[in-house]
């Protein structure tokens, strides 16, 4: 069959199985190329030097936590607020 794309054996389907089954018989439509990956870069370059050069930086929390202090500020700047399930409290 000409065209036709070679799959791998059916045991199991995960993406990985098949990514590296992709890898070892040479076939790379899966994998972004090296000018996917320069124009990513070229996009999120000026953000990073953003965030970097910024006093407050990037803000970070904790895992499982309702976010950085600052979200209630910027949401109520516009007289917003975040409304949380079950009435939790942050």
């Amino acid at each position: 069959m000409h065209g036709a794309r070679r799959r791998a054996p059916r045991f199991t389907d995960t993406g990985y199985e098949t990514l590296l089954y992709d890898a070892m018989i040479g076939d790379s439509t899966l994998f972004h190329g090296a000018d996917n990956v320069e124009a990513g870069s070229t996009v999120l370059e000026p953000v990073l030097e953003v965030w970097e050069g910024s006093p407050a930086g990037l803000a970070t929390y904790p895992e499982g936590s309702w976010g950085p202090d600052g979200v209630d500020a910027l949401m109520a700047g516009d007289g917003r607020q975040w409304r949380r399930p079950g009435g939790a409290s942050r």
